[in-house]
């Protein structure tokens, strides 16, 4: 796009849409980017001080030692955080004996990157970086929203989006928890353009399925299945598109599936042996799929009786405050332009949308069954996953709202 494109953009409701997301992110970034204490101890402090002490040993010692794999215990960085304060032999693991073999290192490759680029205390300013991401990520949404359902569309679900706690939430986070929300929205986004026929999409959406894998095990059921909801909600006269489903399905499981094999050779690398590998794997598999923590009911429990998903949209915050009265302001709005009835057929969901919320809530629960114990112990990854119902229901709504006027004929969006 050049200048006088980006200036028109600059002139719709989208553009203006566009300025917020990233006034917001610049003011996100400056109240918990950058912390008193440079370290955000309520931002997963475990794992992320893992990431940086493994982002560090990367960027002194290579990427490739021993197998490619992150040495957590690494430096001096956060003594009381992560692998780093695990007693010596609690868990039956000897941090600081060998590298961290159950996981994949995406995010601490990551984290060495920056720390070739920053001194290794300038952990504010490497906060940047998922800040970034997330801007972009979120921009290219929106873009294809407004191409698809016109400017509302995108001025909606940007605004949604950036006023909800759970999504703005550890958006400065140094491990996973940012890097898989942006890559969610880039895959919806790509979802998109595949179900209105975009065949290029494909071949992308394969690359975010290994990136996905690249960063955690955690998002497998919600980035392999994500089509499934979205071909629902996105259905034209209530009718699926079964077969248009399908082939992102096995696009999107074969670059996932690739992430972990490449992270299997890594650790066979690493002991030299592939049936040490698989013992070690496996052996994780099987202590993360017990029930040593409580259990699936105890799990189902947490979310009900315990409301930990209220929770983590955190009704009681400014940032919730402040989508209900957006959400008020566009109702009022609505109904204003449409009355009474026409506000009410605008919004009755048809059945085949009703099935794709559904498919997603469930999508969203099953990694927490399939993996109790790990489940359990990170409840605040399995909040993530219930962003896919959220951006269901968001496109639900936005397909509904008034177009808007494109500016020339050759922009109005696609039906």
């Amino acid at each position: 796009m050049n200048t006088a494109g980006i200036r028109k953009l600059l002139a719709t409701p989208t553009g203006a849409a566009l300025a917020g997301v990233w006034v917001l992110l610049a003011l996100y970034f400056v109240t918990a980017g950058i912390s008193p204490s440079t370290f955000q101890s309520n931002w997963d402090a475990y794992s992320e001080a893992n990431a940086l002490r493994a982002g560090q040993c990367y960027a002194e010692e290579g990427f490739f030692k021993e197998g490619g794999l992150p040495n957590t215990t690494y430096g001096e960085m956060f003594p009381y955080y992560g692998h780093e304060g695990v007693k010596e032999g609690e868990y039956g693991f000897k941090y600081k004996q060998q590298r961290y073999t159950h996981y994949p290192p995406g995010p601490d490759f990551l984290s060495g990157l920056y720390h070739l680029l920053l001194p290794a205390d300038w952990v504010w300013a490497m906060r940047f970086f998922p800040f970034l991401f997330f801007g972009i990520a979120l921009s290219w949404l929106l873009l294809v929203l407004r191409r698809q359902f016109g400017e509302w569309a995108a001025v909606f679900t940007g605004a949604f989006l950036m006023l909800t706690p759970a999504v703005v939430y550890m958006l400065g986070n140094l491990h996973l928890h940012s890097y898989v929300t942006s890559l969610l929205l880039v895959e919806v986004a790509l979802l998109i353009k595949w179900l209105s026929g975009n065949k290029r999409a494909l071949g992308w959406l394969a690359l975010t399925g290994f990136v996905q894998g690249w960063m955690s095990f955690d998002w497998c059921f919600v980035v392999v299945f994500a089509p499934v909801p979205l071909a629902y909600v996105l259905a034209k006269d209530g009718r699926p598109a079964t077969l248009k489903m399908i082939w992102p399905i096995l696009v999107l499981g074969l670059g996932f599936s690739f992430a972990h094999l490449l992270h299997f050779f890594q650790v066979a690398a690493y002991y030299g042996s592939f049936g040490q590998a698989v013992n070690d794997l496996t052996g994780s598999a099987a202590h993360r799929s017990g029930e040593d923590s409580g259990g699936r009911l105890t799990l189902l429990r947490m979310f009900v009786q315990e409301q930990y998903l209220a929770q983590f949209f955190n009704a009681y915050s400014p940032g919730a405050v402040s989508l209900v009265l957006f959400s008020g302001m566009l109702a009022t709005g609505l109904l204003h332009r449409l009355g009474i009835r026409g506000l009410i057929e605008r919004i009755r969901p048809h059945r085949a949308e009703w099935a794709g919320v559904g498919a997603a809530i469930v999508i969203a629960l099953l990694w927490g069954f399939a993996m109790p114990q790990h489940g359990l112990e990170h409840v605040f990854v399995l909040h993530r996953h219930f962003l896919l119902p959220l951006l269901c229901l968001l496109l639900i709504a936005a397909k509904r709202l008034p177009r808007g006027e494109p500016e020339t004929e050759e922009e109005a969006p696609r039906e």
